[in-house]
């Protein structure tokens, strides 16, 4: 019987035949991690959009439903 598990198997082939690789995915995921988490920040404090609690209240259904 092999001591060695099928998971220790596909461990060692990925770190020692596909390291480049291997390698090249990671950085592409932390790209992709590093791309979204500066996409979804707003820097710039104008676009802040504040609540008109008026016109919420004030909105008559009559207007807005048509039949």
């Amino acid at each position: 019987m092999d001591s060695v598990s099928d998971v220790e198997v596909y461990g060692q082939v990925l770190y020692s035949y596909y390291v480049l690789q291997f390698l090249i995915s990671g950085l592409i995921l932390l790209l992709v991690l590093v791309s979204v988490v500066y996409l979804t920040n707003t820097f710039e404090t104008q676009q802040i959009k504040d609540q008109s609690f008026f016109k919420q209240l004030s909105r008559n259904s009559k207007l807005f439903l048509k039949k």
